[in-house]
């Protein structure tokens, strides 16, 4: 009779074959890895770190434009503006402004010609 774990089928979603049971050789190897982690981290006063400093990856940022589409700037408005156009929605307010300030300008042209 053989072993119903080291020969059981599963679906594909899983593999073919379960994995075979680790042999002594393999747990001394795993045990082996265990114990050079175990040498890489230091105890200091408690407190358990990796002898390699951990430093926090460099936050990716936007590359320069090809073609500029918008320009950045710093405008002050009251309020009651600001609530107006974020309303009950406060994501898109800013393109909302926009839309508005540009519609008033295409007025504003018409209106002189």
């Amino acid at each position: 009779m053989t072993d119903t774990t080291t020969n059981a089928y599963l679906p594909p979603i899983f593999g073919s074959r379960l994995a075979p049971a680790p042999t002594p050789a393999a747990q001394s190897k795993a045990e082996t890895a265990r114990a050079a982690v175990q040498r890489n981290i230091t105890q200091d006063g408690g407190s358990i770190r990796s002898s390699e400093p951990t430093e926090k990856p460099a936050r990716r940022t936007r590359g320069k434009q090809r073609r500029p589409t918008k320009e950045q700037v710093t405008l002050r408005l009251d309020p009651d503006v600001i609530a107006y156009f974020k309303g009950d929605d406060p994501k898109g307010w800013q393109t909302r402004l926009n839309t508005a300030l540009r519609q008033s300008v295409r007025d504003l042209k018409r209106q002189r010609t």
